[in-house]
């Protein structure tokens, strides 16, 4: 398994998510160097929701040298944003 892969498995959950707080718009547009105002919102929903539950995800990030959770939802979210801001045909 890739972690890259298993991350962007999670994308519809978190659209979802973010579809129901109605903030995806807001996420999808905010530029990219102000990603850490989500740290408490998303983040947190990130780490208790898909990563606390997720005891494979979690190892396969330890795998990959990243162990704290926050630096774990942190990447997850940069690359939720680069996928909602990815042009697709």
């Amino acid at each position: 398994m890739n972690l890259f892969n298993e991350i962007e498995k999670l994308f519809p959950e978190i659209e979802k998510h973010l579809e129901k707080e109605k903030m995806l718009e807001k996420f999808k547009n905010i530029p990219r160097y102000e990603l850490h105002k989500y740290h408490f919102g998303l983040g947190i929903w990130i780490r208790s929701k898909l990563l606390y539950q997720n005891q494979d995800l979690m190892d396969m990030f330890k795998a990959n040298y990243i162990y704290e959770p926050d630096e774990m939802s942190e990447l997850m979210t940069g690359m939720f944003h680069n996928y909602l801001n990815t042009p697709r045909c």
